[in-house]
């Protein structure tokens, strides 16, 4: 994989099970992210945590997500003080 250009302007939706902790670490401009979906993807802890650099996320919504638990989810808002989940 190369590095993925993204231009986000402040929401990112991640859906399948193909999102996978490896496209995560491709992504770029994640930083500017302040609403993050991820349903049904891949993602695992790993994945999870990379989102740590989204310092202006303001809202983490998961669906159905297997690879990571609601710890997980806990760590990464401990490092985002801004941000609120949204469990569907």
């Amino acid at each position: 994989f190369q590095q993925i250009p993204t231009q986000v302007d402040s929401g990112l939706l991640l859906a399948s099970k193909g999102i996978t902790d490896r496209v995560v670490e491709q992504l770029s401009d994640l930083p500017q992210v302040e609403y993050l979906a991820l349903n049904k993807t891949g993602i695992t802890a790993v994945g999870l945590a990379r989102f740590g650099v989204c310092d202006g996320l303001r809202a983490l919504v998961t669906y159905t997500n297997e690879g990571f638990a609601d710890e997980d989810v806990r760590a990464l808002l401990a490092r985002l003080p801004k941000c609120k989940w949204e469990r569907r």
